[in-house]
């Protein structure tokens, strides 16, 4: 049984007493007194609610695994108001993923106790699955959030210590020069938009996320530069606001520099299309393009262009994976860095809005 008492406890940053709920039960196993705090809390009421969502202090014993996960990743529940509390994603593709492999662990595990089940257990299935590294390593990962969710139960689990697979993916490929000269002929592309956002993809190093979420506020045409403060997710109805990696609090917003002749072809297109600095620059039927619309229309292209696609990973994200490579030939490191968004070598974002100024006027020198 759980009880519950209030405190008065200094508060540092006010510099006043404040008060605050506890609970306390007594441990089944060792009969001592375990003390926790009621989380968010700050009445009676609250803390009667907070200890009655608890599971009987006798299930810190025998919860099983499909007690612990039923709920996550489920809309609604505890388990997603907490992490969108805490910043983390909460789109729809996120908890689909994330309850798929919920689905799959607790088939196959559910009926154990969380507090019985053993790392080499979980490992050594895996091994003897046939599946990519990254799929083991995310089983991994929602495996370790289910015994984060055991805390919040108050069940005491350590949470497991998994050695990751190794990624077998496949590196996308780098076109030539002779493939960029074959691919971005205009008769390859149904229509003009198409032809331009590919372009703007290969000459800014744009995730396709963000070329689809490029409005005309961000095109600096006078100095070259598109500034990159957002993306769509797939079906192009959600503009976030922020950078992949990033979050509303920490954007990672950056700046690219591009070549003259592409500012002109996208300045011409703009122009033409009578946009305005609030428009997205590429829709279609007045609404931003569908990443499967992009996808159909870069394989068309490749294949109009004669360009080979057996045995290669070529996406569009491969126009960035170009640029990347072919930027890092001819500017040094840091230069690159700050054009592509990444903190390091290793392709990790790092802009936010308070640098792009500066940026801008890091980038200068190298457009002469």
């Amino acid at each position: 049984m759980y009880r519950i008492y209030k405190k008065q406890i200094y508060s540092r940053p006010s510099g006043k007493m404040k008060t605050k709920w506890f609970y306390w039960y007594r441990d089944p196993i060792t009969n001592k007194q375990i003390t926790k705090t009621c989380r968010n809390c700050n009445t009676k009421r609250e803390a009667e609610m907070y200890i009655a969502s608890l599971p009987p202090v006798s299930l810190l014993l025998t919860a099983t695994i499909k007690e612990v996960a039923e709920f996550m990743y489920v809309p609604g529940s505890p388990h997603m108001e907490r992490r969108e509390q805490f910043g983390k994603t909460t789109s729809v593709k996120t908890i689909l993923d994330g309850r798929n492999y919920v689905n799959l662990i607790i088939e196959k595990w559910g009926h154990l106790k969380i507090t019985e089940i053993k790392t080499f257990q979980i490992q050594n299935y895996l091994l003897s699955l046939e599946k990519s590294g990254s799929w083991k390593n995310r089983y991994q990962g929602i495996f370790s959030e289910i015994f984060e969710e055991a805390g919040w139960y108050g069940i005491q689990v350590a949470k497991p210590s998994f050695t990751r697979f190794k990624r077998n993916t496949v590196k996308q490929t780098v076109l030539s020069t002779e493939e960029i000269n074959s691919f971005f002929v205009r008769e390859n592309f149904s229509s003009e938009m198409c032809y331009v956002l590919f372009l703007t993809c290969l000459s800014g190093g744009l995730r396709l996320g963000e070329v689809r979420a490029l409005q005309v506020r961000q095109f600096l045409y006078d100095k070259q530069i598109l500034i990159i403060d957002g993306f769509l997710n797939q079906d192009g109805s959600k503009r976030n606001d922020f950078n992949k990696k990033g979050t509303e609090d920490d954007p990672k917003h950056r700046v690219v520099l591009i070549p003259e002749n592409v500012t002109n072809i996208l300045l011409y297109y703009i122009s033409e299309n009578n946009l305005q600095m609030n428009d997205y620059i590429f829709t279609y039927t007045d609404k931003p393009l569908r990443q499967e619309y992009c996808q159909k229309e870069f394989k068309r292209a490749l294949k109009k262009a004669g360009i080979k696609t057996e045995n290669r990973k070529l996406s569009i994200h491969a126009l960035r994976y170009t640029y990347v490579t072919r930027t890092r030939r001819l500017l040094d490191s840091s230069t690159t860095m700050l054009m592509t968004g990444h903190t390091d070598l290793k392709m990790t974002d790092y802009y936010t809005r308070f640098e792009l100024e500066e940026t801008i006027k890091q980038l200068e020198p190298v457009k002469g």
